[in-house]
């Protein structure tokens, strides 16, 4: 079994020395340097990435190193560049191949002055000559913050890390030793004398475990709670061609990729994307049950929360209403169309809100800081900036917000997912894999995200209670028969395709809507009405990866935050029914799984499965009676 290690590497750069971050035009700089979340300089680990590819590429016939290994090493290269034959056809390998070294962002850590740069303003002025006149060329003037005087020596530290086993890790460690001492220079303006590397020094170490907390693994539901020493990007939305917006809640998915890759890496299978199953027989070795049940384990999504929370926010309803004049929020699931056009104070959906930061607060949610991160890449040869290759990325910070005059002092906040393990007939083993999977996870786990985000992890036991009453669930039988049901993360519910094309005018979604709570409630409950949205997700992984269709074929997802109201047509049935969808999730309807193949599991012909976290739902909330409208003061009408 393979073994994580750290190669610890201390950089020494003689000033003057840039690692450019973008402009700040409020202060005159083109150029500044890049500032962690936490306000430190640093160096982005990307860069010293390419530096150090580029640096042994350059070695590789001296050396010796097969091409296979670079790739192995730090991924595969694409190249838009049709010239470049030797990039091309790493591009054509397969997309999931992933750097094996995971790089550290480099810290600034001597002088100590860097803490303090914000009062340090020196800047440089750097301008570009007119070839011809030898006069300076116009809207070429460049003012660079100087922070370093010239000639000072900067130190910063930083780790790579990779899994091998200890007969390897000693050669790949001097391989990346003898690339980092090639490189010749560091950061923004090397052709101008900037960022000199004058010494890099390593040492290579076993990681510790970084997970804090043991847990004894003999329950069949826990909690784990993440906190990221990085900025972390998840998912992603594509605003515009350039642009990632990151998301704020964890997939459970996303947690149980990340878990995946780990124990393949862990383990020593590859490629490290491969399935975990009793076929995957270097996992299945070492963690028998693991393997075996691994696609039934449900992973929740990861809600962002306050450090000091121990439970789970709840997803704020789309039948919640704020009242214009009226600060409170109120909610209408109980109320029919009649009811409703009625009220007075003109009732005012989510859509509308102008803020939400009271129903965050309300609903135990503490949102990240969301910061910008600009990438571009160099060209091979020319070593400039790549054309069309200028990318700009949105990260999570694992702070709060700041607040004014609280600079110093940054709250920080963590993420919770629960995870449950499949019920299995014999109490030894369902003991078993439980342990199995907290040793697992004790060895290393500790990278998440499309950036491979460090973290810190703590199992808890599962909290019972709500931390706020609006939030208990109640049982139907006291419920007046009725079950409103909130959807905690987004959920299939119906294929929008087929619903289109049997419809001869926009789809009836009430009639969907109906149909599916009819198929998982087996006829014991009836939908009366619904609050929803939608949107699509996923079409390229049901033509790519899944290859469910032959063309792009969007999912239409029902947004978290949906509510439907159910009537109780058959108590002692649906009580059954509702209570294992509530602990297992919704299931997928049968106009999903019909395009399946029996040979598969779910999970590898659709993402949107319940043991990904999609479909998790809560019943019967205390709030949609505390806070209903109907038994709410009459607000004015304004």
């Amino acid at each position: 079994m393979n073994t994580l290690h750290e190669l610890q590497v201390e950089l020494t750069i003689r000033a003057p020395f840039i690692s450019g971050g973008g402009g700040d035009g409020t202060r005159g700089l083109n150029k500044l340097f890049i500032r962690q979340s936490d306000g430190r300089i640093a160096v982005n680990g990307s860069h010293i990435k390419g530096k150090l590819r580029e640096a042994l590429k350059e070695l590789q016939k001296p050396l010796g190193i097969p091409k296979d290994k670079i790739i192995e090493l730090f991924g595969p290269e694409k190249s838009t560049d049709k010239s470049s034959d030797e990039q091309n056809q790493e591009a054509r390998i397969d997309y999931r191949t992933k750097s094996r070294l995971r790089f550290s962002d480099f810290i600034i850590t001597s002088p100590s002055m860097q803490v303090d740069c914000s009062a340090n303003q020196k800047r440089l002025t750097k301008v570009r000559i007119n070839s011809i006149t030898g006069s300076s060329k116009e809207k070429a003037l460049q003012i660079v913050e100087n922070i370093f005087d010239s000639g000072t020596p900067v130190t910063l530290l930083g780790n790579i890390s990779f899994f091998s086993e200890l007969s390897e890790a000693a050669s790949t460690a001097e391989t990346l030793s003898k690339g980092l001492k090639w490189i010749t220079a560091l950061g923004g303006s090397k052709g101008s004398g900037f960022g000199r590397l004058e010494r890099a020094s390593t040492t290579l170490r076993n990681s510790a475990h970084i997970s804090s907390q043991t847990y004894s693994g003999h329950h069949k539901k826990f909690n784990i709670h993440f906190e990221f020493f990085d900025d972390l990007l998840i998912g992603g939305i594509k605003k515009a061609t350039y642009f990632v917006e990151s998301e704020t809640v964890i997939p459970g998915g996303a947690i149980k990729g990340s878990l995946s890759r780990f124990l393949n890496r862990l383990c020593g299978t590859s490629p490290d994307w491969t399935a975990i199953g009793t076929n995957n027989s270097a996992v299945s070795d070492q963690f028998p049950l693991l393997a075996k049940y691994f696609s039934k384990i449900r992973c929740s999504h990861a809600f962002p929360v306050a450090i000091e929370r121990e439970r789970r926010p709840v997803t704020i309803p789309f039948s919640a209403v704020s009242v214009k004049g009226d600060k409170d929020i109120y909610d209408v699931a109980l109320l029919d169309q009649e009811s409703f056009i009625r009220q007075p104070g003109h009732p005012s959906f989510q859509i509308n809100w102008k803020s939400f930061d009271k129903a965050y607060r309300l609903f135990g949610w503490t949102l990240p800081e969301i910061i910008n991160k600009t990438r571009t890449k160099i060209h091979e040869k020319s070593k400039r900036a790549q054309e069309e290759s200028l990318y700009t990325f949105q990260y999570l910070t694992p702070f709060q917000p700041r607040e004014s005059g609280q600079e110093e002092c940054r709250k920080k906040i963590k993420w919770i997912t629960n995870i449950t393990m499949p019920t299995l007939e014999s109490a030894d083993h369902q003991q078993q894999l439980a342990k199995e999977f907290i040793d697992a996870i004790h060895q290393g786990w500790q990278y998440l995200g499309k950036r491979d985000a460090r973290f810190n992890f703590s199992v808890h036991e599962p909290e019972p209670k709500a931390y706020h009453e609006y939030f208990e669930e109640l049982s139907p039988e006291t419920c007046e028969g009725l079950a409103i049901v909130v959807l905690q993360t987004d959920t299939l519910m119906f294929d929008g395709k087929s619903l289109a094309e049997n419809a001869m005018h926009f789809p009836d979604l009430h009639v969907a809507y109906k149909q599916f709570w009819d198929e998982v409630t087996d006829g014991s409950c009836e939908m009366i009405r619904f609050f929803a949205r939608q949107k699509f997700a996923g079409g390229y992984q049901a033509k790519n990866s899944y290859q469910l269709h032959e063309h792009y074929y969007p999912f239409v997802l029902t947004e978290a935050g949906s509510v439907f109201v159910l009537h109780i047509d058959i108590p002692e049935k649906a009580v059954s029914i509702l209570q294992n969808l509530r602990n297992n999730g919704l299931t997928l309807p049968s106009d999903i799984t019909k395009w399946f193949s029996p040979d598969k599991e779910q999970w590898q012909q659709c993402p949107f499965v319940p043991e990904n976290g999609y479909g998790e739902i809560r019943i019967n909330l205390k709030w949609h009676w505390l806070r209903d409208m109907n038994n709410q003061p009459e607000t004015p009408r304004s």
